[in-house]
């Protein structure tokens, strides 16, 4: 078990790395990495989350109040993470924004950014 801490934009963010085709092992993991990062009702009202759409109808989620919450990944979770990390990084898909390159980092090396 591996404990990181995790930001509101990571779980947003994440999820979306996710494969959209794989076995069932892998859907699972997935399936579980997802519960862990969910965010709750209590947090869209608390954090003030809301998705906002401009002119042209592309969306984006802001949020007022952040949050930052320690998860506890199993060895699976963590290397399913961590490979699907290096995957993206090798093929330059990543946000390079703090929140994700500190996520990164944790993955990684075992330690945030500072």
């Amino acid at each position: 078990m591996k404990q990181i801490k995790v930001t509101l934009a990571n779980r947003i963010y994440i999820p979306t790395l996710f494969p959209e085709f794989g076995n069932f092992e892998t859907a699972i993991i997935i399936n579980d990495i997802r519960n862990k990062l969910k965010i709750t009702q209590e947090e869209l009202l608390n954090c003030e989350i809301e998705t906002i759409e401009d002119i042209s109808g592309s969306k984006t989620i802001s949020w007022k109040k952040s949050k930052i919450i320690e998860i506890e990944f199993t060895d699976l979770e963590f290397e399913f993470l961590v490979e699907l990390f290096k995957e993206k990084n090798v093929n330059k898909e990543l946000k390079l924004d703090f929140d994700t390159l500190n996520f990164y980092s944790q993955l990684m090396f075992g330690k945030e950014l500072s």
